[in-house]
C-alpha cells in the first residue's frame, strides 16, 4: 500500500535533506510584501532602530510596497532587576524582526550584556507565545563568539551555547539570525537554523575609494593583525586592488608573545582590518610595529565592532588611542557603531529588503 504524497506547504520550505524534519527547522518563504513585517526594538537598540527604519523606509522597495512598521512594545524593569516585556499590539501571523545590541550602547545605559541576553530571550518567548509567524533576531554584535573552539582540554565552546540559547527561545516558531562580521564564519554552521552574516566591507570600500590617500592603490597595503584576520583582510585587499601583509603572534616561553611582520609596508600607508576592537592594545602594538618596518606615520584601522572595553585601573581605550596620537602615531580609527562616522544600520536595512524580495 502506497502512502499518499503530502502536498507542499505554501508557507515553508525545507532547509535540510532529512525526511520528517521538524517545522521549527524550516524557513518561511518571503511573501514579497512589507505589510506583515514588524520591527521590535529591545531597550539598548532604540537609537539604532530609528536609524534602521529611516534607511529601510527611504529605499526603493519601501516606496513600492509600503513602509516598515515599528511595534508598540514596552519593557518594564522591576526593582529586583527582572524585565517584563509586553507587546501593546497584536503580532499574530506577523513576521517580526527583533533588534538588540550588546555593544557600547548597552553599557552606557547601565546594562550588563549577560542581562541583555536574558532580555532578548524573554522578548523572543513573549513574541512566540503571542502567535508570531516568524521571528528574526537582528544582532549586529554578539558577545562570546571568540570562544568558538577549544584550544586545550576542559574549555567550553561558548559561541555554540549562545547561538543555541537564542534559537531555543524562539522554537518552534521559524527563526533566523542576522549578524555583522562574526568572529569566524564557521559559527554559521553551529546550528541547523539559518544564519545570515553581513559584512562591513562595503562601508570600508566606499570610504577608501573616496579618500584622497587610501584610493592611491600603489601606496596602500592592508594588514591582518593576526592569522585569524587574514581571510577578511585578503578579501578587502582583493576588492580594493592593494597589497597585503600579516602580523604574526609568536608564543614564547613564559607565556609572553612577540610580534613578527610578514610583508612590505616601507613608504606605504598601512590599513589594519579587524572584526572588533576591545581594549585597543593590539591596535597600538601593531601600529608601532608597522612604523618600525617603514610604514608611513599615519596608520589606519578599520574595525566592524568598536567595543572599547575598559579594564579596571586603566584609561578608556579612546584615551589610550588619543595618547598614542600625541606620541606621533597619528592613528586613524574607523568603527561601525551608532557613533559617528559609521553605522551598520544601512547594511541591515539592505539585507531586510533583500530578504523580502527573495
Amino acid at each position: 500500500m502506497h502512502r499518499k504524497k503530502a502536498e507542499p506547504n505554501s508557507q515553508y520550505y525545507n532547509t535540510g535533506t532529512t525526511k520528517g524534519i521538524n517545522a521549527s527547522l524550516q524557513t518561511p518563504c518571503r511573501m514579497g510584501s512589507l505589510d506583515d513585517l514588524v520591527i521590535v526594538s529591545c531597550r539598548a537598540a532604540r537609537e539604532f532602530v530609528t536609524d534602521l527604519i529611516e534607511k529601510v523606509n527611504l529605499g526603493e522597495y519601501a516606496r513600492r510596497e509600503g513602509k516598515v512598521h515599528v511595534a508598540q512594545f514596552s519593557i518594564t524593569e522591576f526593582a529586583g532587576g527582572e524585565v517584563f516585556p509586553v507587546s501593546q499590539e497584536s503580532v499574530r501571523g506577523k513576521r517580526l524582526c527583533v533588534v538588540h545590541l550588546f555593544s557600547q550602547e548597552a553599557s552606557e545605559l547601565g546594562h550588563d550584556f549577560h542581562k541583555d541576553y536574558m532580555e532578548l530571550k524573554i522578548v523572543n518567548d513573549s513574541l512566540r507565545r503571542a502567535g508570531a509567524r516568524e521571528i528574526t533576531n537582528v544582532l549586529p554584535y554578539i558577545p562570546y563568539l571568540r570562544q568558538e573552539r577549544k584550544t586545550s582540554g576542559r574549555e567550553p565552546i561558548t559561541a555554540k551555547l549562545i547561538i543555541d540559547e537564542i534559537f531555543n527561545s524562539i522554537a518552534p516558531v521559524p527563526a533566523r539570525l542576522i549578524s555583522v562580521d562574526m568572529h569566524v564564519r564557521a559559527i554559521m554552521g553551529f546550528t541547523n537554523y539559518p544564519v545570515d552574516e553581513l559584512t562591513a566591507r562595503p562601508l570600508w570600500l566606499m570610504y577608501s575609494k573616496n579618500h584622497p590617500t587610501l584610493r592611491q592603490k600603489d601606496n596602500v597595503v592592508t594588514v591582518a593583525a593576526d592569522a585569524g584576520a587574514l581571510p577578511r583582510t585578503r578579501d578587502y585587499a582583493d576588492h580594493l586592488g592593494v597589497g597585503l601583509a600579516v602580523i604574526e603572534k609568536i608564543h614564547q616561553s613564559g607565556g609572553s608573545q612577540a610580534l613578527r611582520f610578514i610583508g612590505d609596508v616601507k613608504g606605504k600607508t598601512a590599513v589594519l582590518i579587524e572584526d572588533m576592537i576591545g581594549t585597543g592594545g593590539t591596535l597600538i602594538s601593531c601600529a608601532e610595529l608597522l612604523r618600525k618596518n617603514g610604514a608611513l606615520p599615519r596608520v589606519y584601522a578599520m574595525a566592524t565592532h568598536g567595543l572599547f572595553n575598559r579594564r579596571p585601573g586603566q584609561p578608556v581605550p579612546e584615551q589610550r588611542l588619543f595618547e598614542a596620537n600625541i606620541r606621533g602615531c597619528h592613528n586613524r580609527l574607523l568603527a561601525t557603531d551608532t557613533r559617528v562616522p559609521f553605522s551598520c544600520a544601512p547594511l541591515v536595512a539592505h539585507d531586510e529588503t533583500h530578504e523580502i524580495r527573495g
